[in-house]
């Protein structure tokens, strides 16, 4: 998102007003351009966790089952 927001600026796009921009992963560079980006925190590690528990459960013969997990949107202070 950051690479994109740098690329459109550079091109003259105003940033929210011709496009919005919402990145992925809830990095630390997020809050640091200009403006602020929203991102999803998608709680990365409990991902790991659960695809893990998943994967163990097929391999010893378990059927798998859907999983949802929620994510959050953080909104930066300047958007």
């Amino acid at each position: 998102a950051a690479g994109a927001l740098f690329a459109l600026k550079e091109r003259n796009f105003r940033i929210p007003q011709d496009i919005s921009i919402v990145g992925a992963d809830n990095t630390r560079i997020s809050s640091h351009t200009e403006p602020k980006i929203a991102t999803m925190d998608n709680r990365n590690t409990m991902l790991g966790r659960t695809a893990m528990n998943e994967l163990l459960k097929l391999m010893s013969g378990e059927k798998p089952h859907p999983v949802f997990l929620s994510s959050q949107i953080i909104k930066n202070d300047s958007i």
